[in-house]
């Protein structure tokens, strides 16, 4: 096989906006990688990206024996290994759905795969399934290394606990008797941090001091986080530095929430939750009792900002004010909670650039015009 392409299933990818408005379903964090870099790891290879939709990006030119797999599945080893065997014309199917297909998709035989296989197709499913995710990737990917040494001030409960290089923690409780704990190089942990599994924190990533952890939850690279998260994914470079609760969240990249920021993730009659979906443009039951701030890329909040369940934030906005704004507040708005304004494209490129420089990371040419051409859209119902 010449080359390996992770392809996005156009429903799927639109059901999972806004996390999805300038990425694929591949490039979401799961357990302790994205998508992608799980199967890259898997294969030893790099693996290119069929988006859904132009304005992402174009055509691959493909060899004539090809493998592409949907970014929806989850890797693990059994399935790896099925996958391995695929000859060409051959597809490997779960549930009527294909999961991989090696040559002509439409040509090709229906080779069914019967052991476990998770995969995702709405928001929730992410913090649904990190605690698999954790799992399964701690034991392809860490299980074997050995951690270096741990501080004597800190405690250790249980043995899954995997510490990379340069960890800086001291004085801090890890339980993972419950889970998995990862621990990526050049993280740091400060004191009075209370963690119970299963949990990765990513590179260079920083929990502030007293921090409260719930598995299963996964922080990306080079994010500060502090106050209490329970079942949470958030994305490399966000923020959430301060006190505050969030849980069964979703949080994108590059974005910030303010000191004292608090979503709730259960409404008081207990009932189930709708949640705002882009392609109906309204809200859909999830058949969730926990479910809280679902949250695109480089968006914000203000100190003491208070967020219904579910709510729902596009790419780009801002959201400040006392009191509960919208449940969706869409994509490039200026939000407070008596009015929703427009944020302009180019003020909203100068916070993301000055944001980004202090990573010493520069905005892309390819990433500015994809913003632009979401920031000029009339509607998202038929990206």
């Amino acid at each position: 096989m010449k080359n390996i392409i992770l392809k996005d299933h156009k429903e799927i990818w639109k059901n999972l906006l806004p996390l999805t408005f300038n990425k694929s379903v591949g490039s979401l964090l799961m357990g302790s990688k994205s998508i992608q870099e799980k199967w890259e790891t898997l294969f030893n290879t790099n693996i290119e990206i069929e988006y859904s939709t132009s304005y992402l990006g174009g055509n691959i030119e493909k060899s004539e024996d090809h493998l592409v797999i949907y970014s929806h599945f989850l890797p693990n080893l059994e399935l790896k290994k099925a996958i391995d065997q695929l000859n060409v014309n051959e597809k490997l199917v779960f549930e009527n759905q294909i999961i991989a297909y090696r040559g002509n998709e439409n040509e090709s035989k229906a080779i069914p795969f019967n052991q476990n296989v998770e995969c995702i197709q709405n928001p929730w499913d992410l913090f649904l399934k990190n605690d698999v995710a954790i799992r399964t990737d701690y034991d392809m990917f860490y299980r074997e290394n050995v951690s270096k040494h741990i501080n004597s001030s800190n405690s250790i409960i249980g043995s899954q606990v995997f510490i990379g290089d340069d960890v800086k923690m001291d004085c801090v409780i890890l339980n993972s008797n419950s889970g998995p704990i990862i621990i990526e190089d050049g993280a740091e942990i400060m004191e009075g941090s209370v963690i119970r599994g299963p949990f990765f924190l990513g590179k260079n990533a920083t929990l502030k001091l007293s921090t409260k952890i719930y598995g299963a939850t996964s922080i990306g690279e080079g994010c500060k986080v502090g106050g209490e998260v329970s079942n949470c994914i958030i994305n490399s470079f966000s923020n959430k530095a301060h006190d505050g609760f969030i849980g069964n969240a979703i949080i994108g990249s590059w974005c910030n929430l303010g000191a004292d920021t608090n979503a709730s993730n259960l409404k008081n009659n207990y009932s189930t939750i709708k949640v705002y979906n882009y392609s109906k443009n309204d809200y859909i039951e999830s058949k969730q009792q926990f479910c809280g701030l679902i949250m695109g890329d480089y968006s914000k909040t203000g100190i003491n900002t208070m967020l219904n369940t579910a709510t729902v934030v596009g790419i780009c906005s801002n959201i400040f004010g006392a009191g509960f704004p919208s449940k969706h507040i869409p994509p490039f708005s200026w939000s407070s909670v008596t009015k929703i304004e427009n944020y302009q494209f180019e003020k909203a490129i100068e916070t993301i650039k000055m944001v980004m420089k202090r990573r010493s990371i520069e905005l892309t040419d390819k990433e500015y015009q994809i913003l632009k051409y979401l920031s000029e859209l009339d509607s998202y119902q038929n990206l």
